[in-house]
C-alpha cells in the first residue's frame, strides 16, 4: 500500500483481515493499534475512517521499519 495521502483507495485490494476492521471501526473514532507493525492497517483507518490514532510496535524489526502515522506511532526495538 502506497503512503500517498491523495491516492484513492482500492477496498478489493485490501487485505481481507483489514477490510473486517474497516467495518467494525466508527468513523472518527480514536484507535490505539497495539502491535501496528509498520502501520499500514492504522494509515488505512486514517485515510478511510478519519480516526485519531496511535500506533505502538515493540519487536526486533518493527522499530526500525516505523513511520508516524495519525497522532504518533511509537516504537521500541529490543
Amino acid at each position: 500500500m502506497s503512503n500517498n495521502q491523495s491516492e484513492p483507495i482500492d477496498i478489493k485490494k485490501v487485505k481481507l483481515e483489514y477490510r473486517v476492521i474497516l467495518n467494525l471501526i466508527p468513523k472518527r473514532s480514536s484507535v490505539l493499534d497495539l502491535g501496528c507493525g509498520d502501520g499500514e492497517l492504522l494509515n488505512l483507518l486514517v485515510k478511510t475512517k478519519n480516526v485519531r490514532g496511535s500506533g505502538i510496535e515493540i519487536g526486533r524489526t518493527g522499530g526500525a521499519e516505523m513511520r508516524l502515522v495519525g497522532d504518533q506511532c511509537l516504537a521500541a526495538g529490543y
